[in-house]
């Protein structure tokens, strides 16, 4: 995501406040954790189904408790009283790093059914591409593996939001409707860590310390530890044992009670694993104590709001209802800011032009010269145009000058150059 549709979207000074790998509860997260930022803000692009869907069925997250946090989520992006864009990426299953279509479309209809209860934006590239021809070549082309989008293709859809944002007229009655179902709790800090993009002032856990939060129940946890880590947790007669990795990482806990907490670091001989964590490997011996950025409780007394449909209850998007929505476009939908193929080959050289990984420019190289190759028998004009790109990135490959030469011949031939 960093370098396509944050690159794309986002400016100096935007806030960029989760980055990839993110389910529902992070993003919660992120919101309570940055309500100054949030205050601040006039939109939040939010995307949660691609790890929520890979949660429930590689780590093995209850799949009832899960799809309670996409509702809880929604319910505070409404309170925040900003204008939401929801995203509703892809899965597609070229292997088995994708959940089940059954998990995936419970997944994916929850989210759209949220965006339309509250009245939110979405672009719904999964319904987008599962419309599309699969054996067309942009299918693969654009979507290069099971769980991702083409980075400059992403990135050509962030520049298209951020045009459409900046676009609309601004809004000064974009303020919070409602306060927030969840706490976050920071413990006293005792180190710091930090890295290209995030820094955290944390608390490494060298002895049990006691959390007590009247009212609240714990149900996520942000920790930066140096390694494999595990976590002890104990309220009266119960123990919630998790592993973390070296990653700076938000997990979800699933079966704590709501009172006071003892958490302590278990350094040694493993103990029995209670719940799974995400990109965690449970291993016998854990050799480093855990480092938590912050707790995320939620209220004992927390509802979902009860919100009508538009239709029937026209102040609950008044500001979104300023947006020039194109004619001919469904109410609430942005899928025209999908990039069409055409357009799409044509943003990759703005892309290029960003400071984007010297890897990602021999990626793009790659696809391009492949989806030129599909493509020839098709559109030989496009396939030219993807050639001619993808030898800009890769002077010096043989291949690609050779067809980039037969493709040039063969439109002078035909007149078409």
């Amino acid at each position: 995501m960093k370098t396509g549709l944050s690159l794309g979207v986002c400016d100096k000074g935007d806030h960029l406040l989760a980055l990839g790998a993110s389910s529902s509860i992070q993003n919660i997260h992120s919101i309570c954790s940055c309500s100054k930022q949030i205050d601040e803000s006039d939109y939040i692009i939010t995307e949660s189904n691609v790890n929520v869907a890979y949660n429930i069925y590689h780590v093995g997250y209850d799949k009832s408790l899960i799809l309670e946090n996409i509702k809880s989520l929604y319910d505070e992006l409404y309170r925040t009283g900003k204008n939401i864009i929801s995203i509703i990426l892809p899965m597609k299953h070229y292997s088995n790093t994708v959940a089940p279509s059954t998990v995936v479309n419970e997944v994916n209809s929850l989210h759209r059914e949220l965006s339309i209860k509250y009245g939110f934006y979405l672009i719904d590239l999964a319904q987008h591409f599962s419309n599309l021809d699969a054996s067309l070549f942009s299918t693969k082309f654009i979507q290069p593996d099971s769980l991702h989008l083409l980075e400059s293709f992403m990135y050509t859809l962030g520049c298209n939001i951020k045009k459409f944002v900046l676009e609309q007229a601004s809004s000064d009655d974009l303020i919070r409707r409602y306060t927030s179902n969840f706490i976050v709790v920071s413990l006293s800090v005792n180190c710091n860590k930090g890295n290209s993009k995030f820094v955290r002032s944390l608390h490494e856990l060298k002895e049990t310390t006691k959390v007590s939060i009247d009212g609240a129940k714990l149900v996520g946890i942000e920790t930066w530890s140096d390694g494999l880590s595990e976590l002890l947790i104990e309220t009266d007669g119960t123990k919630v044992i998790k592993q973390f990795s070296s990653n700076l990482s938000f997990n979800e806990i699933q079966s704590t009670n709501p009172m006071a907490l003892n958490l302590s670091s278990n350094v040694g001989e493993s103990l029995n694993i209670s719940e799974p964590s995400v990109n965690v490997e449970n291993k016998s011996i854990v050799k480093n104590r855990v480092k938590i950025s912050s707790l995320l409780f939620i209220k004992n007394e927390s509802q979902i709001i009860n919100v009508l449909p538009n239709h029937q209850n026209p102040s609950a998007r008044i500001p979104s209802r300023s947006l020039n929505i194109p004619t001919g476009n469904k109410p609430k939908t942005l899928d025209f800011l999908i990039p069409k193929v055409e357009a799409f080959s044509n943003g990759i050289a703005r892309f290029l032009d960003k400071n984007v990984p010297s890897i990602t420019k021999r990626k793009t190289a790659d696809y391009l010269r492949d989806a030129a190759v599909k493509l020839e028998h098709i559109d030989i004009k496009l396939s030219f145009h993807l050639m001619n790109i993808a030898h800009e990135i890769r002077p010096k490959g043989l291949f690609i000058k050779k067809k980039k030469e037969e493709y040039k011949g063969k439109l002078i031939a035909n007149k078409k150059i």
